[in-house]
């Protein structure tokens, strides 16, 4: 057995890194509050979650500080039922060919069915940001 950078036992690669902790113990309330002992695992837990991901996380576009909430809006309905890695080849693209609601908001669907046909699920998928970027748009207008 071995402790990576985080602390995490492992005896092989990707095994063993989340400590035991009961479903049953994380859910538990009592009135209204968790018990100081599970507020200490889940902080334990989130400390060693986020130095995991600083050290084995991947790298997409859509995590980059800089994107704009359209682009992680977008980002996460692709991720719905399509891979990440399918949405990191599609995503570069789609951004590129719509970088805006307002720019979505004026496609037809063909052509965003065209767009998102490399993920495999086009006919589902481009009825979602379509119908959102045009409610979006329907809001911006109406708030003037």
């Amino acid at each position: 057995m071995r402790k990576d950078a985080c602390g995490f036992i492992s005896k092989r690669k990707g095994a063993g890194l989340l400590p035991r902790i009961g479903v049953k113990e994380v859910f538990t309330v009592r009135y209204g509050q968790l018990s100081r002992e599970m507020l200490q695992r889940i902080v334990w837990l989130r400390e060693r979650l986020l130095c995991w991901f600083e050290h084995h996380g991947r790298s997409f576009l859509w995590r980059e500080l800089e994107r704009s909430p359209y682009e992680l809006v977008v980002a996460e309905i692709l991720l719905q039922r399509t891979t990440a890695a399918g949405v990191a080849r599609a995503f570069p693209g789609l951004i590129a060919r719509y970088p805006m609601w307002e720019a979505m908001a004026g496609a037809s669907l063909e052509e965003l069915q065209e767009a998102l046909r490399p993920l495999g699920l086009w006919r589902q998928k481009a009825h979602a940001p379509l119908d959102l970027s045009n409610d979006v748009e329907k809001l911006r207008e109406s708030a003037g």
